[in-house]
């Protein structure tokens, strides 16, 4: 009965023995990874991580030499090439059995242990290997679920071979050593895309920098263009009116033609900066497409009868809808202009509007197609599907002199595209083309970004044709108005000035600064300002006015070379009353002048025959608004003091006695002391009405020393006596 309790006994020893060594071999592998794991944390490189791994590795195994191989994933070209080892092992020097084993643990993706190189038959070795190499042992290396190499040891020290626990701390290390690989690959690949972040938002920062320095410098050519063809278009209006011959006339009518296609060429290579820099926008508006057709179309007929060319166009009478007018015209201008262009005499060119219906799987839609045909030369069927490309030029050679700048049928399918249609050619070399442009049609529902705009041509022929403003209509006396004009092109504001002297008091400004000064100063009824000038621009010029109590009542027109919609939205949301593109019509412009100081007119009449005691009742800037409540409340807080003066309501409006006269009769009609004497009277009316005393006793209430007085001024003001009032 002894001897097995004594093997029991034995047995559980051995066990115990052996689950202790587990345990100290686990501690130590533990302790191992913790060391690798904290000297790796502190490298910056792949490199220096793996040598921290081989140099751990050395140490916990105790090998003579070590490597650790990573191989490329190049799976055809072997997973034997190396590129990347342990730079002080001896056996580098020349090929080496090393290799061969390294290529049988990566080929096979498990541990390999030779404990004596001399004895092993799958490996050929040299007599100096078989004399410096005893046993050897090699594990994988995974990283990230990949082979990506191999971990090499070579010579137990102070041992005939590895062991089976060397393999296993091995292979533990190797783990640790993917996983690190595949961290600092992680870490890496984090900082590169970084890098590439940083690059791409620098490289996305410096190309919208330089759109935006095109979009400016072809704002500005535009401006300095606009200018020039103002000054031509404006005196050769008043020429062509006063052409004696047909023969002159003819002369004028080609030269204002040129002009205005000068205009449009200007207006499409504005419009193609705006579209490569992405700032080409839709701003839909109501109007009438069969009055944009044949505004565009009737400009034509005169090129068209020069070439001999006939020119007719079918449309419905009217076709409203909401679309961005503007770029219709220039569809509708390019595609009939090259039609012309390319149609030679005894040809025909035909453009056709038409509203349809068409049926798809989300029901019907509203349709609009633009139809412009010639028989023309038509374009090489190589060439069709290039025609819409920008700066693409046909090769045709029937073209000649007549080939233009490559960016109008360009611009035509921006144009259809921003608006959701879709533009077609179909053409037959020496038959003609057809261009088919269709349109989504909503005749209602579009919400409008920009204020109802008449659909106008480019062309002054189609819009006010040679009109000119004509003589003054009223002297240059102190009782005419008096303009502010400021341009800082000396010929285009002495143009303006000669056109508009007569008419007007003139007063002239180089610049936004000087334009200030002046308009504080002489307080003109009317202001006219270029848009673009060196210092302050004719924007912030209107900003300033319109928010200074002093000349905030003081109506601005822009002018401005630069035809965009955001530019004349800008001007707008400044506070400008009117707005004007270069060139402009001189009617059109004396039109919107007198408009202008007429509603003030207007506005001045009301004041003066119904003084009120709410200025919110009218249709007047909140700068304004603001002024007349403070000027009412400063004399309402005097209101019994007879000796209240004009020069005391300055002082409480913070403004000098001129600018107050100025101010007050501008938006009242009337002059100060007749200002405050009707304030006056309108209290008295409303106390007389309430019966809060006697006539006498509520004229010295409101300020008048004498009641017989006070009943003067009543009547005058109100056309009864304060007595009627009373007994009503």
């Amino acid at each position: 009965m002894v001897e097995p309790t004594q093997t029991f006994s034995a047995e559980r020893l051995r066990r115990l023995e052996s689950e202790v060594a587990r345990l100290t071999n686990a501690v130590k592998e533990l302790a191992v990874l913790n060391d690798i794991a904290v000297a790796a944390g502190g490298k910056l490189s792949v490199d220096d991580t793996l040598n921290e791994v081989v140099e751990k590795a050395l140490k916990a195994i105790g090998a003579e030499q070590g490597s650790l191989l990573i191989a490329t994933d190049e799976r055809e070209r072997g997973m034997k090439t190396l590129v990347r080892h342990d730079a002080r092992s001896s056996l580098r020097r020349s090929y080496h059995v090393g290799v061969d084993i390294t290529g049988y643990v990566l080929h096979r993706s498990e541990p390999l242990l030779i404990p004596d190189l001399a004895e092993d038959t799958r490996f050929e070795a040299s007599e100096e290997e078989r004399s410096m190499i005893r046993s050897v042992l090699c594990v994988p290396v995974v990283s990230r679920g990949r082979l990506v190499g191999a971990m090499m040891m070579i010579n137990k020290t102070g041992a005939a071979c590895f062991t089976e626990d060397d393999q296993r701390m091995l292979t533990v290390v190797s783990s640790l050593a993917g996983q690190l690989l595949a961290n600092r690959q992680l870490q890496d690949e984090a900082s590169r895309r970084e890098r590439e972040l940083v690059i791409a938002r620098l490289n996305a920062e410096k190309t919208q920098e330089i759109a935006e320095a095109k979009s400016r410098f072809f704002s500005n050519v535009s401006h300095e263009v606009r200018t020039p063809l103002a000054l031509i278009l404006g005196p050769l209006e008043e020429l062509a009116r006063k052409a004696s011959s047909q023969e002159d006339r003819e002369r004028f009518a080609m030269v204002r033609r040129n002009t205005s296609r000068l205009l449009h060429l200007i207006n499409q290579l504005l419009d193609f900066s705006r579209s490569e820099s992405g700032s080409l926008t839709l701003r839909p508006s109501q109007g009438d497409a069969a009055l944009c057709l044949s505004a565009v179309a009737s400009s034509y007929l005169q090129a068209a009868e020069q070439k001999g060319v006939r020119l007719t166009w079918l449309a419905p009478s009217e076709l409203p809808g909401w679309f961005d007018q503007d770029k219709i015209e220039k569809i509708i201008h390019n595609l009939v202009s090259n039609a012309v262009k390319f149609t030679s005499a005894g040809g025909e060119v035909r453009i056709h509007l038409n509203r349809f219906e068409e049926r798809g799987g989300d029901g019907v839609r509203n349709r609009v197609r633009i139809i412009v045909e010639d028989t023309g030369i038509g374009i090489p069927k190589e060439e069709l599907e290039s025609v819409f490309l920008r700066f693409y030029q046909a090769k045709n050679a029937g073209w000649g002199d007549e080939k233009g700048t490559g960016i109008g049928l360009a611009m035509v399918k921006e144009y259809t595209e921003l608006h959701g249609g879709q533009v077609t050619v179909n053409s037959e070399l020496g038959k003609g083309s057809t261009f088919v442009v269709t349109l989504p049609w909503d005749s209602e529902g579009v919400t409008e970004e920009a204020g109802p705009e008449d659909c106008k041509s480019e062309d002054p022929d189609a819009d006010a044709g040679l009109s000119s403003a004509g003589g003054a209509s009223v002297l240059e006396d102190d009782r005419s108005p008096l303009l502010l004009v400021v341009e800082d092109h000396d010929d285009m504001r002495d143009y303006i000035k000669a056109h508009l002297k007569g008419a007007y008091r003139l007063i002239e400004a180089r610049d936004g600064g000087q334009a200030v000064e002046l308009a504080t100063v002489a307080g003109p009824d009317l202001v006219i300002s270029d848009v673009l000038m060196p210092g302050l621009s004719g924007v912030e010029l209107c900003r300033q006015l319109k928010s200074d109590i002093r000349t905030s009542h003081i109506p601005v027109i822009l002018l401005t070379g630069v035809a965009d919609a955001e530019g004349k939205l800008r001007g707008l949301e400044c506070g400008a009353d009117d707005y004007l593109t270069k060139p402009f019509s001189w009617s059109e412009l004396e039109t919107r002048i007198k408009n202008l100081l007429e509603t003030r007119r207007r506005l001045r009449e009301r004041f003066s025959k119904r003084v009120i005691l709410d200025p919110g009742e009218f249709d007047i800037p909140s700068v304004d608004e603001a002024f007349l409540r403070r000027a009412h409340e400063t004399v309402e807080a005097n209101l019994g003091d007879e000796s209240f003066t004009v020069e005391e309501l300055a002082r409480g409006v913070s403004l000098s006695y001129s600018q107050l006269h100025r101010k007050i009769r501008a938006l009242t009609g009337m002059p100060p002391t007749r200002y405050i004497r009707s304030i006056r009277l309108l209290r008295a009316r409303e106390l007389l009405t309430r019966n809060s005393g006697t006539v006498s006793e509520i004229a010295y209430a409101v300020g008048f020393g004498s009641p017989k007085f006070f009943t003067e001024c009543f009547r005058e003001q109100f056309g009864m006596l304060p007595s009627e009032v009373k007994k009503a």
